[in-house]
C-alpha cells in the first residue's frame, strides 16, 4: 500500500518524513517525563506514562472538586459537566425516536425484553427509555441479531433523522445488572457510542471507585462526541440519495461506500472530512455543500482539548498518532490509550495502543492526501460521488 502511494504521489517520502518525526517527538516527551531521550525501555516508559496520568487524573479532580468519597456515579456526572464547560459543539443528525421505536418493533430483541420482564415489545417501548434500550442491545442480544438489526437500516429514509444535541445516558447497575459490567470489563471502557441515536451510554463501572476515571471518561466522552458528528456529517451527505438505508447500514459497519480511494486504497472517513472540512479547504471547495455547514465540520483533538483545564494537560498534545517501538512492541504515548491501560491496571504485558494505532493510520493517510496531485484526485472523486 505505501509502495502505491509513494508512486501515485510523485514519491514524496511522506511515509519516511512521518517516521522521523514520531522518533523526535518521542524523544522529546520522553525528556518531558524526565527519562533518558534515547535508552529508555519499555515497561519504564510505560510506567512514567502511568504516572504522569494518574497525576494529570488528580490535577483535573481538583479542579471539578472531586472528593474522596466520590462513587463512580458521581465521577461521571463531573465528566458530563467538564465537557460542558469546554463548549464543544455537540449536536448531531440522529434517528427520531418514533423511527428507532419502529425498527424495534419490526425487530423485537427478545434478550433485551427478557431482561426486563416484557412479554410485549409495544408495552416496553412505552416505559422504557429508547436511548438506554439501545444500549442494552449492544451487549443483551447477540452478534447475529445485531448484524440483521444494522441491516435493517436499509429501510431508513432522510426524513427519519433529525438535528438535536448528542445525549449521555447512564445505565445503571440495578437494572442492567452483571451482563453490563461484564462487557464493559472485555471492552476495557464502560462507554458505547451508539452514533446512529446520537447517544453515549454509560455502563456501570466494576466497582465503586476507579483511580483514573475522571480522565478517563472525560477524554472518551469526548472522543465519542466527536465519532458520532463524524457520522452525523456522512449521513447528512446521503440525505437526498435513493439508497440511504444502505449508506447509513454500511458505514456503521466501518464501510464508508462514498468515500473516495487514494492508490487503489479506501480512504477513511474521518481522514476526508478533516482535511476537506478544514478551514483553509473549505474556503477552497464546496464539496460539502448545501447539506453540511461549517459548525458541522468543526474537530479538535482530544488532547488538545482537555488541555484547556490546567497547563500540565497539554503534555498528551500530539501524541494522538505517537508511540515508540521496542521489541516486545509499541508502547502508546496516546491520552485515550494511556487512561485506559491506568484505569483498568493493565499489566505492560497487555497494554492497549488501539487508539494510537487508529490516530496513525489516519496520519499517514492524511500526509498523502495532502499532497497536490492525490488531493486533485480525491476532490473529483467526491464530486462526482455528491452527483450520483
Amino acid at each position: 500500500m505505501l509502495g502505491r502511494l509513494e508512486r501515485a504521489g510523485g514519491h514524496p517520502s511522506a511515509d519516511v518524513r512521518l517516521t522521523a518525526e514520531i522518533v523526535g517527538a518521542a524523544q522529546a516527551k520522553n525528556r518531558g517525563l524526565g527519562l533518558d531521550a534515547v535508552n529508555t525501555n519499555g515497561p519504564e516508559l510505560y510506567q512514567s506514562l502511568l504516572a504522569t496520568t494518574r497525576k494529570h487524573d488528580r490535577l483535573l479532580s481538583e479542579t471539578f472538586g472531586s472528593t474522596a468519597s466520590d462513587e463512580g456515579h458521581d465521577t461521571v456526572l463531573r465528566a458530563r459537566a467538564a465537557i460542558n464547560k469546554l463548549a464543544l459543539p455537540d449536536t448531531c443528525w440522529a434517528l427520531k425516536r418514533p423511527a428507532a421505536k419502529k425498527l424495534l418493533k419490526i425487530q423485537p430483541p427478545k434478550q433485551v425484553m427478557k431482561h426486563l420482564g416484557y412479554r410485549s415489545i409495544d408495552s416496553m417501548l412505552k416505559r422504557e427509555n429508547i436511548a438506554e434500550l439501545y444500549g442494552a442491545l449492544c451487549f443483551l442480544e447477540g452478534a447475529k441479531w445485531l448484524e440483521r438489526f444494522i441491516a435493517s437500516y436499509k429501510t431508513l429514509r432522510g426524513a427519519d433523522f433529525e438535528s438535536r444535541r448528542i445525549e449521555v445516558v447512564l445505565l445503571p447497575r440495578a437494572k442492567w445488572g452483571d451482563q453490563a459490567a461484564r462487557y464493559a470489563r472485555e471492552q476495557r471502557s464502560n462507554l458505547i457510542g451508539i452514533r446512529v441515536m446520537g447517544v453515549i451510554a454509560v455502563l456501570p463501572l466494576p466497582t465503586a471507585s476507579v483511580d483514573g476515571l475522571l480522565l478517563t471518561m472525560t477524554s472518551l466522552m469526548t472522543y465519542y462526541i466527536q465519532q458520532i458528528r463524524m457520522f452525523s456529517v456522512y449521513c447528512k451527505l446521503q440525505q437526498v440519495k435513493a439508497d440511504f438505508g444502505a449508506l447509513a447500514s454500511q458505514a456503521l459497519n466501518g464501510q464508508t461506500g462514498f468515500a473516495a480511494e487514494l492508490a487503489g486504497s479506501s480512504l477513511p472517513w474521518p481522514v476526508l472530512l478533516r482535511h476537506f472540512g478544514s478551514e483553509s479547504k473549505r474556503r477552497q471547495t464546496d464539496v460539502f455543500e448545501p447539506h453540511v455547514q461549517p459548525e458541522d465540520l468543526s474537530w479538535q483533538p482530544v488532547a488538545n482539548v482537555l488541555g484547556v483545564f490546567n497547563a500540565e494537560l497539554h503534555f498528551w498534545q500530539g501524541t494522538d498518532h505517537l508511540g515508540a517501538s521496542y521489541p516486545e512492541g509499541v508502547v502508546s504515548y496516546n491520552l485515550l490509550d494511556a487512561a485506559l491501560n491506568y484505569c483498568n491496571n493493565i499489566p505492560y504485558s497487555r497494554r492497549t495502543v488501539y487508539y494510537m494505532r487508529e490516530a496513525l493510520w489516519y496520519e499517514l493517510y492524511a500526509r498523502y492526501l495532502a499532497e497536490e496531485v492525490l488531493e486533485r484526485d480525491v476532490l473529483k472523486q467526491l464530486e462526482t460521488n455528491m452527483l450520483v
